[in-house]
């Protein structure tokens, strides 16, 4: 049986059958589908979930990361598809939890001039850096708190997001082994630089989910907790050939009246793509 592709996660997966962009499902379960130059798309079943994990790889070198922050733009938080459309993203994730205010991240979270919190947390020890400003650092990173020289290379990196750390480098799992059943959203990093978009589809404790990644075949390195629960969400804007569909189909579709409104997100905009 054959799929055409069009993602869009309010804390579930929406896979639907389309008329394009076909990939074999069996495949899909095993193989990486590149969805573009760079940017590759896997989906892992877990726990009877055909659907369960869904892993998005983004090469560094060919995106641009962009912070999208509500308090920056000075509006009311808009939901990922709203995000995307309005920067022209290819995809965007989850940038991480936030405060009672409804604008401020848990967590450090800065891009260029713009601070959202300047305040580094002590209990979160992952931080996502992207966009060098030295051509010999990487362009895009996970670092972590014992990271050597962390403030001075975070400093070398206009966009740098702070979150509860996941997993650390050497494949070991931060994250407590209690906890509650929730969908997850993460960003991680693998063993070639590669930034990896994740969202798990599946209510499991956190700590069950890290196991699971570990097991897969993507090389997880570093990674880092960005939302749970209805919160968590990954959009991507899947375009091969004449590919262009719209989110309102899947609203109807599926019977959605609406997606949570984010005010701070990840997004990633192909080199050379400009805003629209």
């Amino acid at each position: 049986m054959n799929i055409c592709l069009f993602f869009w996660f309010e804390s579930i997966l929406l896979l639907m059958q389309l008329s394009c962009f076909v990939l074999p499902a069996q495949a899909a379960q095993q193989d990486w589908e590149e969805l573009d130059t760079g940017l590759g798309l896997k989906i892992s079943s877990f726990r009877n979930n055909p659907s369960g994990i869904i892993i998005l790889r983004i090469d560094p070198t060919v995106y641009d990361f962009i912070l999208c922050s509500a308090a920056e733009q000075k509006n009311m938080p808009y939901s990922l598809s709203q995000w995307a459309k309005i920067k022209n993203l290819d995809a965007a994730i989850n940038a991480s939890m936030y405060l009672t205010d409804g604008l401020t991240s848990t967590g450090y979270l800065r891009q260029g001039s713009y601070i959202n919190n300047g305040r580094i947390s002590k209990k979160f020890g992952a931080f996502f850096a992207a966009n060098a400003n030295k051509p010999a650092l990487p362009s895009a990173v996970l670092l972590e708190r014992e990271t050597p020289n962390l403030q001075e290379t975070l400093a070398n990196y206009g966009l740098v997001i702070q979150n509860y750390r996941l997993t650390n480098s050497a494949g070991k799992i931060m994250w407590p082994a209690a906890g509650p059943e929730h969908r997850t959203a993460a960003v991680g990093i693998d063993g070639q630089g590669r930034i990896l978009f994740l969202f798990c589809a599946v209510p499991v404790p956190v700590h069950a989910l890290a196991q699971e990644l570990l097991k897969l075949p993507i090389d997880l390195r570093t990674s880092m907790y960005v939302e749970g629960g209805s919160q968590a969400g990954l959009y991507i804007r899947a375009q091969h050939g004449q590919i262009e569909n719209t989110v309102t189909s899947l609203f109807t579709l599926f019977g959605l009246t609406h997606e949570p409104l984010l005010p701070n997100v990840l997004g990633i905009r192909k080199n050379g793509k400009k805003n629209e």
